[in-house]
């Protein structure tokens, strides 16, 4: 009985894991005949590194997500630069999605 208990205070005093590197990302592109999709995931950590250095935003949450959107498509575009022929190409849209597993995802 002793034994689980100390078992079970041990587990309850470590400290809380992630469930990936908070600092990996996962790109997807796939190429169709007419447009090109990119698929940026990242942790909510990151992303907010991107639109706050300052770290003054605690987290992004489906009710503060519309205040930082606009920010957020803003770097996101500059995730990546695409070229043709050495001019740069445009994003013609960007989404910028918080997942339910809290990541952002970046859709250009």
């Amino acid at each position: 009985m002793r034994l689980a208990l100390l078992f079970v205070l041990l587990v309850a005093s470590l400290p809380s894991g992630r469930a990936h590197d908070p600092y990996e990302t996962l790109t997807t592109v796939i190429v169709h005949a007419d447009r090109m999709v990119l698929t940026i995931g990242m942790a909510q950590s990151t992303a907010l590194r991107l639109i706050d250095s300052e770290m003054r935003i605690r987290a992004l949450t489906p009710e503060n997500m519309a205040e930082h959107r606009a920010r957020l498509e803003r770097e996101g575009r500059l995730l990546f630069i695409l070229t043709s022929l050495r001019t740069q190409l445009a994003a013609q849209k960007i989404d910028v999605e918080l997942t339910d597993e809290n990541d952002i995802i970046f859709t250009l």
